[in-house]
């Protein structure tokens, strides 16, 4: 037999049956079943202890088991999920060591002196070894030490420095250094001559010629002026176009639009004649003078 985990259940005397099936009801406790309980007389068909996912036999005789009274756990469990144990003081058959292991089912061995359980088979070591470290207190956590580099540099926690000044704080040391007022000044005038220097070493493109009002006279004296013949010529097609078409009424009497328009166009055509006619002369007197 095996020594007695830290948390198990304590040493008992198993004298009979019925303290065989409670030693039984605390161990599967132990193991994790806390529902665990003892099965009516009578109508167990095969199964001392029950617990929601666990079906045990217990048996209570100084002989090896067999393979039968496994095999009568087995079917007794029928269709139902649940992990099956088995508990006897007799020792197992290697035949009944053969069929738990092909059953996986937990097969353990107890002590009648102190009701101490030794498992017997690979399900029954995994469910035994799985409540001794359930059973293991929990690892104290190491505080670190206060003279250990933290992995990441802290801020200072010096108070921030007055108005006016900009404190410059390193991370990798202690070191801090102040900048005054009159230094950030001398700073940015620096900077800004710098940028007026580049800025007048820069090629400006200047503007073109002809810009605003200079621009719109010399584009306006560009332009030719209308000659007295061209007025002349628009005036006389307009008012043979509206000869034509009177011409082709039958009535042979124009419209009143039609009179009204040819006359607007004929006087505009003699006005802007007459103007050409009185600016040449002027020029050309200008020139001669």
């Amino acid at each position: 037999m095996q020594a007695r985990p830290k948390g198990a259940p304590p040493s008992r005397e198993v004298a009979d049956w019925e303290a065989a099936e409670a030693n039984a009801v605390a161990w599967m406790k132990w193991f994790g079943h806390a529902d665990a309980r003892l099965t009516p007389r009578g109508a167990d068909g095969g199964i001392d202890v029950m617990a929601m996912a666990a079906f045990a036999q217990v048996k209570w005789y100084g002989k090896a088991v067999g393979p039968q009274p496994l095999r009568q756990l087995f079917g007794a469990r029928a269709n139902r999920p649940g992990t099956l144990y088995f508990f006897t003081n007799g020792g197992y058959s290697p035949k009944a060591l053969e069929y738990a292991e092909s059953v996986g089912m937990a097969a353990f061995l107890y002590s009648p002196a102190t009701g101490l359980v030794t498992p017997v088979s690979s399900t029954a070591r995994s469910v035994f070894d799985g409540a001794v470290e359930r059973a293991k207190p929990p690892r104290p956590r190491t505080p670190r030490s206060d003279n250990a580099t933290p992995s990441t540099p802290r801020r200072s926690s010096q108070p921030d420095p007055p108005w006016g000044q900009t404190r410059v704080e390193h991370l990798e040391s202690d070191a801090t250094s102040t900048l005054s007022a009159s230094d950030v000044g001398n700073m940015l005038r620096s900077l800004r001559g710098k940028r007026d220097a580049r800025l007048a070493a820069e090629p400006v493109e200047s503007t073109p010629a002809g810009t605003g009002r200079a621009f719109r006279q010399s584009i306006t004296e560009s332009q030719p002026d209308p000659s007295p013949s061209g007025c002349l010529a628009v005036a006389g097609f307009l008012g043979a176009a509206s000869v034509a078409c009177c011409y082709g009424r039958v009535d042979r009497t124009p419209p009143t639009w039609l009179v009204v328009f040819g006359a607007v166009a004929l006087l505009v055509g003699i006005s802007a004649t007459i103007a050409i006619v009185r600016r040449r002369k002027s020029e050309n007197q200008a020139q001669g003078g």
